[in-house]
């Protein structure tokens, strides 16, 4: 009823990650350039941290920013990383747009260099966002860790 009152095409209060309607407060944008910084920056260190308490639009601030990447920044988002092993390897392949089923680890990390040099040659950056990665098991944080390892003439690949 207030939709057609206001001349509104849709419900501006839903429950949603959409980043639409969403209002950036300071610390809203001084998040939004901290992670753009991470990005952008040639010397970065291949991680970054954005923590907040449920609710707080972690996760609505992370589509914003894939929303404000230009398309040198090749992106893929992990929404549910509560899984194990290569189950884990083969999301991120799949969300970069590899539908190849990896067997092993080890095929997984020759195939994911390749792709990020690729991208480097390119003059592309690559960002891999873990939503929800209070669920990860101790074993699979390591395993991000070390995909932070990929490097070309000292410069991190992710």
């Amino acid at each position: 009823m207030y939709k057609s009152f206001y001349g509104l095409g849709t419900s501006p209060f839903q429950i949603s990650t959409d980043p639409t309607f969403l209002w950036l407060g300071e610390k809203h944008r001084e998040a939004i350039a901290m992670l753009k910084y991470g990005i952008q920056v040639d010397d970065h260190t291949g991680m970054v941290l954005l923590t907040g308490d449920t609710g707080t639009g972690k996760t609505t601030l992370i589509n914003a920013l894939f929303k404000s990447l230009d398309r040198t920044v090749i992106r893929a988002a992990i929404k549910n990383p509560s899984m194990s092993g290569i189950d884990f390897f083969n999301y991120i392949a799949a969300s970069f747009g590899n539908n190849t089923l990896f067997a092993t680890k080890s095929r997984f990390l020759l195939g994911f260099d390749q792709f990020l040099n690729n991208a480097a040659a390119k003059k592309r950056k690559v960002l891999l966002v873990i939503d929800e990665a209070q669920v990860l098991t101790d074993e699979l944080l390591n395993e991000i860790r070390l995909l932070a390892n990929f490097e070309k003439d000292g410069r991190s690949l992710i």
